[in-house]
Order: structure tokens, then C-alpha cells, then sequence
């Protein structure tokens, strides 16, 4: 199950949470009380656990989807928003549920993170995936303001969970 407590950080959490931190000028540990994550494995899961818990939350649910890869039958050129609309209908979600996509995918803020930190782009595995993203986490902020900078997708992400919490 998805939901098991896991043995170590989630990357792309860890990375958002520091972001986020960054922005408010408080600590990782005090963002990381109030943004929580649980990861899915696949899209379809995750929106349907969206659909299903979110009276149980009670608080807004940001669904991080790829760009590249809609979790329902899309023209290639479909914009964000018809993306988004047609996720929404297709999962019946919620208007709590706020969806943000990443252009184009995952790998993206992996790649601009690798590329930040001064190392290789790792292969596309998840713990590769997770250890940059972590190291990027622990980093000064330069890094992931540089992440931000070359992933304005992810960059939004963040402005907004930013004015969520506020």
C-alpha cells in the first residue's frame, strides 16, 4: 500500500517543502508539519484517492500530475487548462482538489536540479529521482532557486502552496 509509513524522504516533498520554506522565511521542519504528502504510484491512484479522501483532509489537496503524460485520453496539443478539465471530469474531483501540472514531466525538475547541484543527470529511477531532489532539499537556496527558475511550472507549484499556507 502507498500509504505505509516509508523508510525514507519523498524527493519531489522534500524539494517542495524547501521551496516553500525558502519563500516564507521558516524553517523546513515548521513547512513540513503543514504540507504533507502521500504519494501514489501512478496518477490514476492518486486522483482517485483525491476523490476519495478529501472530505477526510479537510483542507485543499494539490494533485501534481505530468505535463507529458495526462492520466485521460488527450490531443498532444491539449492546453493545461482543457488538461485540467478533463481530469477533473473524468475523476469527478472536487473543486478542493487543485490540480498543477509539471512541464513537462517530473524528470524536468530532476534534471534541473542534477544540473544545479553540478552533477550527471541520474537515470529515470525513483531513487536516483529522490536523491537528487533530497540533495537539492538540503542545498543552499541558490539551487532551488535555480530549479525554479528553469521549471516555471514547478515554480508556480510553489507560489501557490506558498498562498495557501500564508
Amino acid at each position: 500500500d502507498s500509504r505505509a509509513p516509508r523508510a525514507r524522504n519523498f524527493g519531489p516533498h522534500e524539494l517542495v517543502v524547501a521551496c516553500v520554506a525558502d519563500d516564507l522565511g521558516t524553517p523546513a521542519w515548521e513547512v513540513r508539519a503543514w504540507l504533507k504528502d502521500v504519494p501514489k504510484r501512478g496518477a490514476q491512484k492518486m486522483l482517485s484517492a483525491c476523490k476519495n479522501d478529501v472530505d477526510r483532509w479537510g483542507v485543499p489537496l494539490f494533485a501534481v500530475l505530468d505535463r507529458d503524460k495526462p492520466p485521460c485520453p488527450m490531443p498532444a496539443n491539449a492546453c493545461t487548462a482543457d488538461i485540467v478539465a478533463a481530469v477533473r471530469a473524468e475523476y469527478s474531483l472536487d473543486e478542493d482538489v487543485k490540480l498543477r501540472l509539471l512541464v513537462e514531466n517530473t524528470e524536468t525538475v530532476v534534471e534541473a536540479a542534477a544540473v544545479a547541484l553540478g552533477r550527471a543527470v541520474p537515470p529515470k529511477d525513483r531513487p536516483a529521482r529522490d536523491s537528487v531532489l533530497t540533495h537539492a532539499a538540503r542545498a543552499d537556496r541558490r539551487v532551488r532557486s535555480e530549479v525554479r527558475e528553469k521549471v516555471p511550472s514547478f515554480d508556480r507549484l510553489v507560489t501557490r502552496l506558498v498562498d495557501v499556507v500564508r
